[in-house]
């Protein structure tokens, strides 16, 4: 299909004390309708800005203070493997912030979080093989340490 349009979008936003404009632009491979580029562009906010609030929300990450080298960078995507393995575990019916905080209490919640990505084919070829355990309690070791650094 390749490049079919080129959108520029200027966004206002008016505060009680400013008003900020933007401008962003995007390259897309849908025709080049109006609506339909602004439903496309819309759709792709909701989602980003889901993820964001789960993120603040769950793993207060706009508190975050990691700020050294590619730390904020491997802290984030953490936060986002974290995220995902608590929403696939399915045995607690409540939201990713009491989840997150049952596994910090439950070390046995814990582990049954952190081994859903053995059960669900996560590949070992995924993991960088600095982080992959020896034994069993390296195992449990790494799984324990990597869950306290993100605040599971």
């Amino acid at each position: 299909m390749g490049l079919q349009t080129l959108v520029k979008v200027r966004r206002e936003r008016r505060l009680a004390d400013r008003t900020t404009l933007e401008t962003h632009y995007y390259i897309s491979s849908l025709p080049g309708s109006a609506s339909v580029l602004l439903k496309a562009i819309w759709a792709h906010w909701g989602i980003e800005n889901g993820l964001h609030w789960v993120l603040d929300v769950a793993f207060r990450e706009d508190d975050q203070r990691t700020r050294v080298g590619t730390s904020p960078q491997n802290f984030a995507v953490l936060r986002h493997i974290a995220l995902n393995l608590l929403k696939h575990e399915s045995s607690l019916k409540v939201g990713v912030k009491a989840k997150r905080l049952r596994a910090a209490w439950s070390e046995a919640y814990l582990l049954k979080v952190l081994s859903i990505s053995v059960n669900h084919g996560c590949s070992p070829a995924l993991i960088p093989r600095p982080l992959l355990p020896q034994g069993e309690g390296e195992k449990n070791a790494l799984l324990k340490s990597l869950a306290l650094r993100v605040g599971i």
